[in-house]
């Protein structure tokens, strides 16, 4: 990997801060995915996805996985994925109060919706279940 830079809008003083977790990072962990890369664990895959995208300026959650047969598949994508909050708990789109200032709803905090930015980015990751058994056996 190329010499770590700060990006320009990283405010100055959490520069040495950023630099000393980038620099304690395995290094194989501050590469971009491989494609046909190989994991045991989806954590293994994820830790080093964390790292890397940390090192780049971006964090990653987990948006999909399942298993079928034998196979375990995830799908990893930038924390600003998506164009809308996902609200699976079917919560009040806003906050209502009623005349004591008592919240009446489900929803407790508004403005939810700051991280969904769209973005594109993705990595699907699959995991063979004998590898995965074979390395708990071990």
């Amino acid at each position: 990997m190329a010499q770590w830079a700060p990006h320009p809008k990283l405010h100055e003083e959490d520069v040495p801060i950023i630099q000393k977790l980038v620099n304690a990072t395995p290094p194989a962990n501050l590469e971009p995915p491989a494609h046909h890369e190989e994991f045991i664990t989806d954590a293994e895959a994820y830790k080093c996805l964390l790292d890397d995208s940390f090192s780049q300026g971006f964090a990653v959650v987990k948006t999909n996985g399942g298993k079928v047969g034998g196979i375990i598949r995830r799908t990893f994508s930038c924390s600003h994925h998506g164009r809308a909050t996902q609200n699976n708990r079917k919560l009040a789109p806003h906050v209502l109060r009623d005349e004591e200032g008592k919240i009446t709803t489900d929803r407790t905090r508004e403005r939810t919706n700051l991280n969904a930015r769209g973005c594109k980015w993705h990595c699907s990751v699959a995991l063979r279940t004998s590898l995965i058994d074979s390395e708990v056996q071990r």
